[in-house]
């Protein structure tokens, strides 16, 4: 019908308008069409809500750590679960990288100019990584990894130091074209994923001695309508999971460090994403939209069991665990 509409509207000798292809494709008005949809989508938003409400599982209320505005992303607590480093998306002061203690108290920005959806700790949590946005060429968006030294305040791009490797992985702009970073728990290895080429493969570099120095390998190459996200490694180093999305559908999928899948931990029609490791290395939690709004979930890896850890109306993203507690980011 949509192919029709636009083909109507092409062929009118009246532009701009839109009353009389929509009237002869679908006898009612763009306007109409419109207040019914959002009719359908109010009812189905209050269904949802009564369904939270009256289920077995209590109504979550979470505490509300931030009040910056805009976004809210990447929360990830540091090493001794004390503090919590994140990023926002402010229309007062703009994109920062922020960090509060876990209570939302002594909130302070540590790097400017920077939206990043991933953060990750390494050299025993007196450093992080993150993502930053530089625009090339005027109008494409590359993603770069940096370090960011807690104790000297200075921020420093990761690079890759060998020629051969440095052809294969950099993009000619001298970006990596890398996002969603995570460190190995020995802090030697590095996971990510790059978007060489409109493509989308997942990248895992071994880490020097400085920390900023890379030696990247692909373990997860490109496929046609393939996106990962997300990867996140277990405590114990040897396995990395990760959010793939492919033919209309986003799972959760275990693989090694060498790139076979070890299993698939969903399949079927929700939206999962944004998966971590428990600390034990027992459970993965992540976030899906498996009950119309998206709640976090904990999957058994020994015992294949999925269990609803919140039951939120307002949408559960981004899933941190420490000292057996979660902490998610709520977007209301």
């Amino acid at each position: 019908a949509l192919i029709d509409y636009h083909q109507t509207a092409a062929a009118s000798p009246i532009p701009f308008v839109t009353y009389i292809p929509a009237k002869l494709t679908f006898d009612t008005s763009i306007e109409s069409l419109w207040l019914a949809f959002e009719e359908e989508s109010t009812a189905k938003a209050e269904r949802d809500l009564e369904l939270i409400r009256t289920s077995t599982l209590a109504v979550s209320e979470p505490r509300r750590l931030t009040f910056h505005g805009g976004e809210s992303v990447g929360p990830r607590y540091t090493p001794d679960g004390r503090q919590i480093i994140y990023s926002t998306s402010s229309p007062v002061d703009g994109p920062r990288v922020r960090r509060m203690n876990a209570d939302g108290s002594n909130d302070e920005a540590l790097v400017n100019d920077t939206l990043s959806q991933a953060i990750t700790f390494g050299d025993s949590g007196r450093a992080f990584y993150f993502q930053q946005t530089a625009i090339n060429q005027r109008f494409y968006q590359h993603n770069s990894i940096y370090r960011y030294d807690l104790e000297k305040d200075a921020t420093t791009k990761v690079k890759v130091a060998d020629d051969e490797e440095y052809a294969a992985f950099v993009a000619a702009s001298g970006s990596l074209r890398a996002r969603d970073p995570d460190i190995s728990p020995d802090g030697e290895h590095l996971v990510f994923v790059q978007t060489p080429n409109g493509a989308n493969r997942l990248v895992y570099a071994r880490l020097e001695e400085d920390g900023i120095s890379i030696h990247p390998r692909e373990i997860v190459p490109p496929a046609p309508g393939v996106q990962l996200a997300a990867p996140r490694f277990s405590p114990d180093g040897e396995h990395i999971v990760v959010a793939r999305y492919e033919r209309g559908r986003r799972d959760i999928v275990l693989y090694d460090v060498n790139g076979a899948v070890v299993r698939r931990l969903t399949n079927d029609r929700a939206q999962d994403t944004d998966p971590t490791f428990t600390p034990d290395g027992r459970w993965i939690v992540f976030s899906s939209d498996r009950t119309g709004i998206y709640n976090l979930y904990a999957y058994h890896l020994e015992r294949d069991e999925l269990f609803q850890l919140t039951n939120v109306a307002t949408g559960a993203f981004q899933p941190d665990v420490a000292l057996e507690v979660v902490r998610v980011q709520v977007v209301d």
